[in-house]
């Protein structure tokens, strides 16, 4: 039976609930008191640990909204495939229609119109999807890393550009040039160099237009202009180019010939040291150029006759960079001055293959000046003179160097003797070696000179020569008119005027000039308009009887003075410029006033001082007795009358100097502000002298020659020393013994008198040099005012010295030769008679001479030479002699060695016929005795001279080549082109433009379908040729295919994120929990145990409300009117 008191579960889970109750409040007191039990230590601690998690925990939220993101961006990529292939399918279904065969022209028309429209849609949609303005589609999209939250964890997104350029042509492959004719697009940007090289070669494009997108379409090249001048085009060169040509299509024209001129090409900005020009040598046709690259030579191939060599490279402008030498890698061909056409000599045997034939030997020596015989035929030599004139060798010339002659030259004639005991031996052979092959030989030997020297015999301390002079100083001016015209700024402004120029003499008044015209029917215009202040100057210089010239006052270019002189110094050499009344005509008028010109100009030297007088002139001898001049007339019945009035200065002089037996002359001081008149007897000697007298009047004064020379005006040289002599002079040869010399005669039985009574100096000169066999002339001391007489034997020779004796009055001492020269009463010395120095004599000979030959004015004579000083230094000669024995001098020089072959060339002087003649020859240099040379001659020729023109210059300059071993080279060179002909250039420019694009262009797509959708009715791309309707449709497929792929990725990539995203939010979840329980574990302790505790409290309250409901119920069994009892 039910018990109806309290039950025993009632009393335990009341129990129960109150003990859990009591734990609950002691649970709560504890987690109060649980901070305050932690130490600092622990604290630390916790708190790192509690960072960690927090950066853990903004690490996974940052990553889900990343996550988050990239599945907004998957979902965008997703929806532009989607309408990429909705796209497609619309241009499938065009493609279809279009592959029926049986559709008209018009349909198929249509259909391409339409699925051009689609293609275009389809390519604006794969180019500019965007999300979050990000384009969609991009290569740079293809491996875009997500984070996870997850320390070195991401996942890899992103749709890379979908496929399409072979359907619809939208992208090309980068290029690294340019060709003429097509549209390129700028994939990258482009250096500032790059654009330069671009905008050379469009039109109508602009530098801010070569940006990325910008497209720029390449122009050929202009061809170069006609006219005068050299022109040339730019070159487009890229890295691995090779050798090309600089301009096969330069022109050059010019009126005048090029020989002696040159050719040369240089990169005058950016040069490299990879640069390199070159010639391209051509197959030999006409018109082309050959190029020896061992030798250096130039040929044209002329199209009348043949190659001919026109010219040679530079051996240091060769083409080939140098830092040093040739910085600009320049090219220059020099052109030879005598060009000539190959195989047009009439000479036989010019180059020795056949051995001496068509040649004449002569073994003998060659006497300049004289005739030797060869072969019957006399054959005449150039004179001494002409051989004191050869020249040195242009090798090694310098101070120090072999052909350095230390101050000597060879002597003036040919005539030294030799020693008997080692004579010379003439040789004159024909060979050759297997380097230069057949050339001929000259050759004299190793061989002594004799002892031989001219004699010299020097009378000093003479005073004067007799010649009177008289001088009239202080003569203010010349009377050369010069107008000066100031303060031109600068040369570049213009000027224009209507001048009028007329030529006569100016008188001034005051301050006032006035002009007398000497033809006034006569007058020069001179009008110019818009003219610099040079041009002007040029414009005036080329007036007949004017000179102008420009001056940079300062120096610097801030101020100019054109100064305009008349040409002849005289008083009527005057100018005057007027102008027509125009303002601007003033500036270069000649004004009446000069002070007060408005344009602050002057003129001098207008109105000359004139002189007036009535003067005799007579001649005679003057004596001098206490400083007073008495004069002696010669004639007193004869006199010479000098009338003048009004004359300047310098028309006096030109009447004196017109008086025979005076010269008169005009002479200026430094600044020409003093002048001066000399007045001299034209002849030497004490009987030349002469008296200018006046008529009394105060203006003859002035040109008389006084008795007592002081002031202004002087005369010296008046009363000269005389001489009287009784001499005798023989020939033969002096010895010396312990300073003193012995006389041996030549011929003791015959002598020369030479006597003289009263004879002033230069009268005495003239009878030794009257003497046959002596030479004497009167020479100046450089030191000493005193002159001197030196008397010389006429010939060189041991043999020809020559003895003065006198009568043995004193007067006669004067002149002798002494036995004992340095104790000569009156300082007179003789030399060279029998010294041991021979004086370095030269010996001429072997000669060689061809057999006549036919040559015609203006054809060019060639040989090569090559000398060589055997044993001391050589002196050669090479001419031609004409019918008329004249001589044409080819070759005269004199060295220690030609170290190699030259080559030397004369034009001949006229039509004839020729005989071509070498000779050998020697000179001691070295002054000891010994000498010896040879020389070697070949390839000799006469041949039609060739004219290098515009034409073979053009082509030289088409087969120019360029190139570059460099694969960074600079983008712009600066190239300047010169032609010269050898007084005149001309110059063109060019730039070397380095097409390397590095990829940063492509050709400009069309952006159309790559193929009509019609092209599926009718094509040939079928098997055997037959019809492929699937040709377009296919290509569709296949990118609808690609399509579909990118999709599926993205659709991929999307679930994996969403993946990520959920365990990324889980594992957030954690670390919140984790960073609690970090941050106080007694705290959360205690916290656990109060949660127990409630657990159990309300577990307990649970049983007891549950305990007390049964109880509940069995009351209500017992109210209930249902009960049952059991």
């Amino acid at each position: 039976m039910a018990n109806i008191g309290v039950a025993k579960a009632s009393i335990y889970a009341d129990l129960s609930a109150t003990k859990f109750e009591k734990e609950t409040i002691k649970a709560v007191e504890r987690v109060a008191k649980t901070r305050t039990k932690i130490s600092s230590g622990d604290q630390v601690k916790f708190s790192a640990m509690e960072d960690t998690l927090r950066l853990d925990i903004a690490a996974k939220s940052g990553a889900i909204r990343s996550m988050v993101s990239a599945q907004g961006y998957l979902t965008a990529t997703m929806n532009a495939l989607d309408s990429g292939n909705y796209i497609l399918k619309e241009l499938h279904d065009l493609a279809v229609l279009a592959a029926d065969e049986t559709k008209t022209a018009e349909e198929l028309a249509a259909l391409d119109a339409g699925a051009e429209n689609l293609g275009d849609e389809f390519h604006k949609l794969m180019t500019s999807a965007q999300y979050r303005g990000k384009l969609i589609f991009s290569d740079g999209n293809a491996d875009l890393k997500v984070g996870t939250g997850v320390r070195n964890s991401s996942i890899n997104i992103g749709a890379k550009e979908v496929e399409y350029d072979d359907l619809y042509d939208h992208i090309n492959p980068p290029l690294n040039s340019i060709s003429a004719g097509i549209t390129y697009e700028i994939i990258e940007p482009l250096s500032e160099e790059q654009k330069e090289t671009i905008l050379a070669r469009t039109e109508g494009v602009n530098i801010d237009q070569l940006r990325v997108g910008g497209q720029f379409t390449v122009i050929s090249q202009s061809a170069n202009e006609d006219g005068p001048g050299l022109h040339t085009n730019d070159l487009y060169y890229a890295d691995d180019d090779g050798t090309v040509p600089f301009d096969a299509t330069s022109k050059v024209s010019h009126a005048s010939n090029f020989l002696g001129g040159y050719l040369d090409i240089e990169i005058t900005a950016n040069s490299e040291e990879s640069d390199n020009f070159g010639i391209i040598s051509g197959d030999g046709s006409a018109g082309t150029i050959t190029f020896n690259s061992t030798t250096g030579v130039v040929s044209y191939v002329d199209p009348n006759v043949g190659a001919v060599e026109i010219g040679y490279v530079d051996g240091v402008r060769n083409g080939q960079f140098d830092t040093d030498n040739n910085s600009g890698a320049a090219l220059k061909i020099h052109f030879y001055p005598d060009a000539t056409v190959p195989n047009t000599s009439d000479l036989a045997n010019g180059t020795f293959s056949g051995g001496s034939t068509s040649w004449n030997t002569y073994n003998d020596r060659v006497d300049f000046g004289s005739t030797f015989t060869v072969g019957g035929v006399e054959i005449p030599t150039p004179s001494e003179a002409i051989m004191a004139e050869a020249t040195l060798v242009n090798y090694d010339v310098g101070v120090g160097g072999v052909n350095d002659p230390g101050g000597r030259n060879p002597p003036a004639n040919d005539d030294a003797k030799v020693r008997a005991t080692f004579p010379p031996v003439f040789d004159v052979t024909t060979g050759g070696d297997a380097t230069d092959g057949a050339y001929l030989n000259l050759t004299n030997g190793e061989f002594d000179f004799e002892r031989d020297k001219t004699m010299n015999f020097q009378l000093a301390g003479f005073s004067n020569t007799g010649k009177m002079e008289f001088t009239l100083e202080d003569f203010s001016n010349t009377e050369t008119m010069e107008f000066q015209l100031k303060e031109f700024a600068n040369t570049t402004d213009t000027f224009s005027a209507n001048l009028t120029i007329d030529f006569g003499s100016w008188t001034k008044s005051g301050d006032t000039h006035t002009f007398s015209d000497n033809d006034p029917t006569s007058s020069t215009s001179l009008n110019f308009t818009d003219k610099t202040v040079s041009e002007v100057v040029d414009l005036l210089e080329g007036i007949s009887g004017l000179t102008a010239e420009l001056d940079d006052v300062n120096g610097d270019g801030s101020s100019y003075t054109v100064k305009i002189t008349s040409e002849n110094t005289g008083f009527q050499n005057g100018f005057r410029i007027s102008g027509s009344g125009v303002a601007t005509d003033e500036r270069w008028t000649t004004p009446s006033d000069p002070t007060g010109h408005a344009y602050s100009y002057e003129f001098s030297r207008l109105a000359s001082e004139m002189f007036s007088a009535n003067l005799t002139i007579d001649f005679g001898s003057w004596t001098e007795s206490g400083g007073t001049y008495t004069f002696s007339d010669d004639d007193p019945t004869s006199s010479t009358s000098l009338n003048f009035s009004d004359k300047t200065v310098s028309e006096v002089v030109d009447l004196i100097d017109g008086i025979s037996g005076l010269t008169a002359q005009l002479t200026s001081n430094a600044d020409n502000s003093s002048h001066t008149v000399t007045i001299t007897s034209e002849n030497a000697g004490f009987k030349n002298e002469f008296r200018i007298s006046g008529s009394g009047a105060p203006t003859d004064d002035r040109w008389t020659t006084p008795s007592v020379p002081t002031g202004s005006n002087d005369f010296t040289q008046l009363a000269s020393e005389t001489f009287s002599a009784n001499l005798t002079i023989d020939f033969g040869s002096w010895t010396e013994s312990g300073g003193t010399y012995t006389f041996s005669d030549n011929d003791p039985a015959s002598s020369t008198s030479l006597n003289f009574t009263d004879k002033t100096l230069s009268e005495v000169i003239e009878l030794i040099e009257g003497v046959s066999g002596l030479t004497a002339e009167l020479v100046s001391n450089d030191d000493d005012p005193s002159l001197t007489i030196q008397i010389s034997s006429e010939n060189t020779g041991f043999q020809n010295g020559f003895r003065i004796s006198g009568s043995g009055d004193p007067t006669d001492e004067r002149w002798t030769t002494p036995s004992i020269p340095t104790g000569h009463t009156y300082s007179n010395n003789f030399t060279q008679l029998a010294s041991d120095w021979h004086g370095s004599g030269i010996l001429h000979g072997p000669a060689m001479v061809s057999d006549e030959f036919e040559a015609d004015e203006g054809d060019i004579l060639k040989l090569r030479y090559n000398a060589e000083g055997d044993h001391d230094w050589y002196h050669v000669a090479s001419y031609i002699v004409d019918t008329n024995d004249d001589i044409t001098m080819a070759l005269n020089e004199f060295g220690k060695t030609t170290d190699d072959w030259q080559y030397l060339s004369v034009a001949v002087p006229k039509t004839d016929t020729y005989r071509f003649v070498f000779v050998n020859g020697t000179w001691d240099q070295s002054n000891g005795l010994r000498a010896g040379a040879s020389m070697k001659i070949d390839d000799v020729r006469a041949e039609d001279a060739y004219i290098t023109d515009e034409n073979a210059v053009q082509q030289l300059l088409r087969s120019t080549s360029y190139s570059s071993s460099s694969t960074d080279q600079e983008f712009v060179k600066d190239v300047r082109i010169t032609a010269n002909d050898s007084s005149s250039s001309i110059i063109d420019t060019s730039r070397i433009f380095n097409t390397e694009y590095e990829g940063k262009i492509m050709v400009a797509p069309t952006l159309n379908l790559e193929k009509p959708v019609s092209l599926g009715a009718s094509n040939d791309l079928g098997p055997d040729g037959s019809t492929d309707h699937y040709v377009v449709v296919s290509k569709i497929e296949e990118v609808k295919s690609r399509i579909d792929t990118a999709k599926a990725v993205a659709q991929a990539q999307h679930i994996v994120l969403e993946s990520a995203i959920e365990t990324a939010t889980d594992l957030r979840s954690h670390l919140f929990w984790g960073a609690d329980a970090i941050s106080d574990p007694e705290f959360f302790a205690e916290t656990a145990y109060f949660a127990k505790q409630q657990m159990m409290q309300d577990s307990a309250s649970a049983i007891l409300a549950q305990a007390n409901a049964n109880q509940g119920g069995l009351m209500q069994l017992v109210d209930s009117p249902y009960t049952i009892e059991a």
